[in-house]
Order: structure tokens, then sequence, then C-alpha cells
């Protein structure tokens, strides 16, 4: 089962979404070749080959993947350090229990497409609203329990386990009246990125929690 990630803040009148508080009206101010992503294509893609690793530990066949080849530009390498750079940034905007004063100009360094806009958008109505709405985590200790790409080598995606979690709702200047929201011990985020040529990084461009279970 997945849902959407609650990592970015949404309008309080909208299901709160998580993945959500750290993306706008995509603002494509680079010309050229941007794509539907907001991003700038790479001259060569990355090279994926299909992998099977067998049979699991629990004997059930595993499912066929793609993986990175040693064949791929060295900007394919730079996924993981690329997603742990974007939530360091935004822990370091939310860390005052505020929102930075540069965190809507900042999004587009670090996410695009749609969940920029959504993030964008989330952002102007609570500061409309007067409320602080933001998710809370170790950026340090993010695990990334696994990586796999699309096929034509364009887009890479990470299942990230968070040590904890959780998500805070409260009025402007009173954190200690947040509601809050706690992750669940099998919640992982699913986490797609692209990369734009443009700013030589991987930006991210959809993220939902997904449910693992213990072999599963």
């Amino acid at each position: 089962m997945k849902i959407s990630l609650k990592i970015f803040p949404k309008p309080e009148f909208n299901s709160i979404s998580w993945l959500i508080a750290l993306g706008c009206v995509i603002l494509l101010t680079a010309c050229g070749d941007s794509n539907a992503n907001g991003v700038t294509p790479p001259d060569k893609p990355c090279v994926i080959r299909e992998y099977n690793p067998g049979v699991n530990a629990l004997g059930k066949p595993s499912p066929t993947t793609f993986v990175l080849d040693n064949t791929s530009p060295d900007y394919c390498q730079n996924v993981k350090t690329d997603f742990k750079a974007a939530m360091t940034w935004y822990r370091a905007q939310v860390a005052n229990n505020s929102y930075s004063p540069t965190m809507e100009a900042e999004y587009a360094n670090y996410y695009t497409g749609q969940i920029l806009s959504e993030a964008r958008t989330g952002l102007f109505y609570n500061k409309q609203a007067n409320r602080v709405v933001i998710g809370r985590f170790n950026a340090e200790t993010l695990a990334i329990t696994d990586q796999t790409w699309t096929k034509d080598g364009t887009t890479s995606i990470l299942t990230v386990k968070p040590d904890a979690y959780s998500l805070l709702s409260f009025p402007e200047g009173a954190p200690d009246k947040a509601i809050v929201t706690e992750s669940g011990q099998f919640e992982n985020w699913q986490v797609a990125l692209v990369y734009d040529a443009g700013s030589a990084h991987w930006k991210i461009k959809s993220a939902q929690t997904i449910f693992v279970f213990p072999g599963g």
C-alpha cells in the first residue's frame, strides 16, 4: 500500500502530505531543453541493466530490477548524496520551528515538477493561515535501503527508512501547542529523483510513504 508522503506541508484544508513539506508554480526560468519536470536533461543518460537477485531468504523469487551499469557517466553515482543534501537543507530551513525567509525561493534547488508546485503552494497557504507545518527527522540517520532505476536511465527511485519522523502542525510562534503525528514502525519513503544538468545535481520529482514489512 502506498500513500502520499508526509514530508511537505500542504494547506490545512487538504490532507497533510509529508515529503511535500520540502517543494510551486513551476518557474521555468532556464531556457533551452527543460522538460516537463522543469529540468535540463544531461547530454548522456545513465546506463541501466536488468538485475535479478534470485531467491530471497524466505525462498520467494525476487523481482527483476534495474541497476546502474559502471559505464554510466559520473553524475549517475550522486543520487543518494544529492537526496541527503536536500533533506539536510529542509531541516535547516525549519530548524527554529519556523519557515526560513529563503525557503520558498530555494525550493527549486532541490525539488522539481508537481512536488515543487505542491510544496510552494502549501508553504504559501500555511503562511497565510499563520500556521507552521513541518516534518521533523534526523537527516544524518536516514537509511537508504534500496535503489532502482527506470529503464531509460532518467529517474532513480530510492527507498528510505528514517530513524524516526513526525509531522508537527502549530500556530506560528507556538510550537508548544503542536499537534504531532508520529510515523509508524513500517513506514518508509519512496522518492524519485531526476537529474538537472542546469544545476548539476539530482532533484526530487515525487515522494510517497510506503509500508515495508519484514520478509514482505
